[in-house]
Parts: C-alpha cells; structure tokens; sequence
C-alpha cells in the first residue's frame, strides 16, 4: 500500500504541473545604459566602462517553457540577441516572482551557444550569462525594468567579470 501511494505521488508531482504549464514568448528590447569589465587586477582603476557614452538597444526574444508554484513561475527555453545581421541564441532556465504590477526574475544560461547570420558558428564553454531584472506591468503585457547581466565561467578569467547594466521594455505573453 505504501508502494501505491509513493507511486501516485510520484506521478502527481511530475504530470500535474505539466497540466498548468504554458508556452511563453518575450518580445523586447534591453538598452543598454552601462557595460563593462570590472578587473580586481588592476590597481588604480578597478572598473572600464566600454560604453558610457552610447545609447545602444538591442532587440532580444525568449521563447520558454514556464510552470506556475504559487507566485513563481519556473521555465527553461532559449534566450536570443540580435544587432539585425548577427544573432545569438543559448539555452536558459529561469524564475520570476509576480506580485502585480512588480516582476523580479532572474536567468541563468549558456554552455552551448549558436551565433548565426552573415557568419554562423556554435560553440560550447563553461560561460553562464546570468540576469537580474526588475520590471513594472504597464498593461497586460508589457514590463518595463532595469536589469544587470554578468558573464561568467570557468573559460573566462576570473580576475575579469564582464557586466551590463540596462533598461528593458518587452511584451511577454502565454499560449
């Protein structure tokens, strides 16, 4: 009897949040308002801004897989970049707290990576590029936020951790 009932518990909890989940798509742009390498190596200027100057967005999509536990909603899909002749595309997972108007998610993704357009290349490492983002609704769809990406991984010196501080509007929907 004890067999059964750990047996149905174990289908439950693997089917039942397969039934709730949903497909999602993130249609957007991140512009980007800092970047730079921080670098403990360096004695008289610990951080080089690369880009404080420019005003640059760049279109992003994410298209994942999500389930809903309680106010959390958990996914993994694939994330992609474009500057509209070269893109970008790696697998991610995610979560993100909904407590309307206010989202907070974070993302963490990379190891294979596929570089396509006027050049296509995919590559693997060990290089994780992870996200945090705070966002308001405006709407039903529509999350404007601030966020902050690092890059890291074992192929990258650890002395040097790459950083991108941007403002984000997107539309995100189920289906």
């Amino acid at each position: 009897m004890k067999k059964m009932i750990f047996l149905v518990l174990i289908i439950t909890v693997l089917f039942v949040p397969s039934a709730f989940a949903q497909f999602r798509l993130d249609l957007g742009a991140d512009v980007i308002v800092s970047a730079g390498i921080k670098n403990s190596g360096l004695d008289d200027d610990p951080t080089v801004d690369v880009i404080s100057n420019y005003v640059i967005p760049i279109p992003e999509a994410t298209f994942s897989y999500q389930f809903p536990v309680g106010p959390v909603n958990l996914g993994a899909g694939l994330q992609f970049y474009t500057a509209i002749l070269e893109s970008i595309t790696w697998p991610m997972v995610f979560a993100e707290l909904d407590l309307s108007p206010v989202v907070v998610s974070i993302k963490t993704g990379g190891l294979g990576f596929l570089i396509f357009g006027l050049v296509s290349n995919s590559f693997t490492g060990d290089v994780l590029v992870s996200d945090l983002n705070a966002a308001y609704k405006l709407g039903k769809s529509f999350r404007l936020g601030l966020g902050a990406k690092i890059i890291t991984g074992n192929d990258l010196d650890i002395s040097s951790v790459p950083y991108i501080f941007y403002i984000s509007g997107r539309f995100s929907t189920t289906f």
